[in-house]
This record gives C-alpha cells, structure tokens and sequence, in this order.
C-alpha cells in the first residue's frame, strides 16, 4: 500500500494506469523485504502480479 500510495502521489496525474502499477512492482521489488521473528522466512522479496482487462488507457485527472 505504500508503494501504491507514493506512486500514485508522484505520478498520478501523468502516467497511464498500467505504467504506474508496473512502476508500484518495481518499487515493491527493490524497497521492501519481509521482517519476521523466523529466520527462514524474514528478508525475504514479494512481488504483486498485476492482471488487467482493459482494452484503453486509463489516466486519472486530479479534481481542481
């Protein structure tokens, strides 16, 4: 959700949808790994999958 949240703030207004939640994947990969009391399973990597039927752009406009 932070990764979402930033993204969308930072480019919201001026990338396509599709673009922003590629870029929310790549930050997810390179910013966050998990953090648990198990050793096998603390720092590890979680990627989401985005899966989409759109057949158009989607750009958000910001209300003014």
């Amino acid at each position: 959700m932070q990764a979402l949240v930033r993204v969308f703030a930072e480019h919201g207004s001026t990338m396509e949808l599709s673009h922003m939640l590629t870029l929310v994947n790549k930050v997810v990969a390179y910013d966050f790994e998990s953090c648990t009391d198990d050793e096998f399973t603390s720092r590890m990597k979680q990627v989401p999958c985005v899966v989409s039927t759109l057949t158009k752009l989607l750009y958000l406009q910001p209300k003014y």
